[in-house]
């Protein structure tokens, strides 16, 4: 089956479809006023199908699994241990990506001080940069 109409996934889709819209209007060339006014509206749109998102498997009881609360949901004791690890390796890996694009913004900051300071001493010509 390629599609099930399952709550969850559908209202995903629809968060997912405002999205991109919001960036499509959103970086578009020669961007209006109206267009950026409409872009902001649809963000807004956006931030208010988060809670429908959330909500939508204790209310509508599609084929998603009970959610995780304090009183236990439907994950088992394996799969906590999994969830755990993977949540553990994730922010993990986002903050290696964050450290990294951080050296090489410092590293180009670095680039342009020197090139600036050869220009000055006449080093380095302007039409070179």
């Amino acid at each position: 089956m390629y599609w099930v109409w399952d709550p969850r996934l559908t209202t995903t889709l629809l968060g997912t479809l405002i999205f991109v819209g919001y960036l499509v209007l959103h970086g578009s060339a020669g961007a209006g006023e109206s267009e950026k006014r409409f872009s902001s509206a649809m963000a807004v749109m956006g931030a208010c199908v988060m809670p429908v998102i959330h909500y939508s498997v204790r209310l509508w009881r599609g084929q998603h699994p009970t959610v995780i609360t304090s009183a236990g949901g439907g994950i088992s004791p394996e799969m906590k241990t999994a969830l755990g690890v993977a949540f553990l390796a994730f922010t993990l890996l986002a903050a290696a990506l964050l450290w990294l694009r951080t050296r090489i913004a410092l590293g180009e900051a670095r680039v342009e001080a020197l090139r600036t300071e050869a220009v000055t001493h006449g080093l380095l010509d302007e039409e070179a940069i």
